[in-house]
């Protein structure tokens, strides 16, 4: 018997009947299959394409995606589920000293995959992102993941690779506020709640 009719039995299984967490790696025709979240409704796979390279196959009630891009396996390993929020799935990837990547996956068929550098925090009511600017050590920069809409937050962080070297903590706060505490390049220690309300509202 083909082992595709199996790999399409398990999916339906994990689909709709949710069967929780992370699966095992298994076998298919086109190559190697990971399971990197499953929970009702939805299923997250990364579906190997060669030994060290692979695409991400989420499939929903409603949709069956995979990514535009082929992502490498790096010394840290694959890209892991990180959190959930009503519209996307967020990955993370270690790739380094003080350097990670996320991956924002859309759990609906039109909007577009997103892709960013040092993910720090996600507020999954609201769908926002915070991570650390590509640009500039002293931004954080929340985006909002459905309208992609940007919030530029200035510190004088820390000097480091990025601005999570100066962040001792960071945490979405309700109704819409964004909690820092964080040190400066004299090494002072400060704690700040910015509002989101009016520069993220929807």
């Amino acid at each position: 018997m083909s082992k595709l009719p199996a790999l399409a039995t398990l999916l339906f299984a994990e689909v709709f009947c949710g069967i929780p967490g992370k699966g095992p790696s298994y076998k298919a025709d086109a190559g190697w299959i990971d399971t990197l979240y499953s929970d009702t409704g939805v299923v997250l796979t990364a579906e190997g394409v060669s030994d060290d390279r692979y695409v991400l196959h989420w499939v929903t009630r409603s949709i069956s995606r995979k990514s535009t891009d082929t992502l490498v396996i790096l010394p840290s390993g694959k890209a892991q589920f990180n959190a959930r929020s009503a519209s996307f799935l967020l990955l993370r990837q270690g790739c380094g000293t003080a350097c990670s990547i996320g991956y924002a996956l859309p759990l609906n068929a039109s909007s577009h995959e997103l892709k960013f550098m040092y993910p720090l925090a996600l507020d999954s009511a609201n769908d926002l992102l915070a991570c650390c600017s590509e640009s500039a050590s002293d931004k954080i920069v929340v985006v909002n993941l459905i309208t992609q809409k940007e919030f530029v937050i200035k510190r004088p962080f820390a000097h480091g690779p990025s601005c999570a070297t100066s962040l001792d903590s960071i945490a979405f706060q309700k109704p819409l506020a964004l909690l820092l505490v964080w040190r400066d390049t004299s090494g002072q220690g400060h704690r700040d709640t910015i509002d989101l309300l009016s520069p993220m509202s929807k």
